[in-house]
């Protein structure tokens, strides 16, 4: 859920045209907050405490623009 949202708002600012591969996006935004949740207790204990959705958003959200650097570089750049 959390994972869509990112990947619907980042790509909302290239539009409707946009043609990459979201799912592959999704999972790994998806895998990555599991790697990172069972690897780092600080990590867990943030997304289990107050505000816990927007931490988690926040981070998927840098992720997000990292993967589309390393997987298309032509749009990071159009990034605002």
């Amino acid at each position: 859920m959390v994972a869509s949202q990112v990947v619907e708002s980042l790509l909302f600012n290239f539009g409707p045209t946009i043609s990459i591969d979201k799912e592959a996006l999704i999972s790994y935004l998806v895998k990555h907050a599991n790697d990172t949740y069972a690897s780092n207790p600080k990590f867990a204990k943030r997304i289990r405490g107050n505000g816990g959705l927007d931490y988690l958003y926040t981070f998927m959200e840098h992720w997000a623009r990292s993967w589309l650097k390393k997987n298309y570089p032509e749009l990071y750049e159009l990034l605002p």
